[in-house]
């Protein structure tokens, strides 16, 4: 209840292949009366310790392109899937286009990242971030991702499944804006396509490949028991991968209500919120076998 009155330090990473070093950064933004300190973890991504986030965005740095503020949890999101130069990877819900960027960089001009976003406003957003970055090795597209399996079948060496979700880690005391939409009717109907996506995205990844599955919620509805319930359906094809994530953390839910869920599941991290972070849930699987849903129906 605490993290709902938090305010935290802004985070931010390098945006752009062409510009400084990492290790230059913190001097550079000494020049504008900015203190930064690099985030151990993340080895283009820092954290502003002194001055405003208002001050950061008039810097030199920003107007070019050079900085992109994100939140920490969200940073750590293409690292646990392990993104390479040369894979073929998708973003089946790219936009704003945060992660996205991340993993365009992450990739070095090498290989083909797609990014794919159903909501037409918020695609010609991602569509805007990666313009203005110049990246030439991404491919947008506006589709249902639901359905992107069947264009894309086994395809990928990687996956990124950031869920639309109900944003519970979002809330903010001080705003009721950021709790007005909320009901647990929503939280049912998004467990419901977040299923759906989450069989598209196995569909599309080729064996032997990840797929990471990440929401900014709280809700188990839209965590755990989606992943409880794919598991279910993708049987031997699918393994659960544990990671050690350099925040502070919980393993996933081994129950929630009178449910008992598969004990693979214990596998995946929640984020937990704290004076740097706001709550995530990440699931990493690789997937053993040849599985896609038409197979599945067969």
């Amino acid at each position: 209840m605490k993290s709902f009155e938090a305010s935290r330090p802004a985070v931010f990473r390098l945006h752009a292949a062409a510009g400084p070093a990492p290790e230059e950064i913190p001097a550079l933004l000494k020049q504008d009366g900015l203190m930064a300190e690099a985030l151990p973890w993340c080895e283009t991504a820092f954290v502003l310790k002194e001055g405003s986030v208002r001050g950061l965005q008039e810097t030199e740095l920003y107007h070019k392109g050079l900085l992109y503020i994100q939140g920490a949890s969200s940073l750590l999101v293409p690292l646990v899937l392990d993104v390479r130069p040369g894979q073929h990877v998708l973003d089946m819900a790219a936009a704003p286009g945060s992660k996205t960027t991340q993993i365009a960089l992450m990739m070095k001009g090498e290989g083909e990242l797609t990014a794919n976003d159903a909501s037409r406003p918020r695609f010609f957003k991602l569509k805007a971030a990666i313009d203005a970055q110049g990246f030439q090795n991404v491919r947008l597209i506006m589709k249902d991702g639901q359905f992107l399996w069947k264009q894309f079948p086994e395809s990928f060496d990687r996956v990124l499944l950031d869920a639309p979700c109900s944003g519970e880690a979002r809330f903010c005391a001080t705003s009721k804006e950021s709790l007005g939409q909320w009901k647990p009717g929503k939280v049912k109907a998004l467990a419901a396509k977040q299923k759906l996506l989450l069989l598209s995205a196995f569909s599309a990844l080729k064996p032997g490949g990840v797929l990471v599955y990440s929401t900014c919620t709280f809700a188990p509805e839209e965590n755990e028991e989606v992943i409880s319930w794919g598991l279910g359906k993708f049987g031997p094809a699918a393994a659960v991968e544990a990671f050690e994530p350099p925040l502070l953390y919980m393993e996933g839910l081994a129950s929630w209500g009178k449910r008992e869920l598969d004990p693979a599941v214990r596998k995946t991290r929640r984020i937990l919120p704290d004076g740097l972070t706001e709550a995530f849930y990440i699931a990493k699987i690789r997937k053993t076998d040849s599985w896609t849903a038409e197979r599945k129906k067969t």
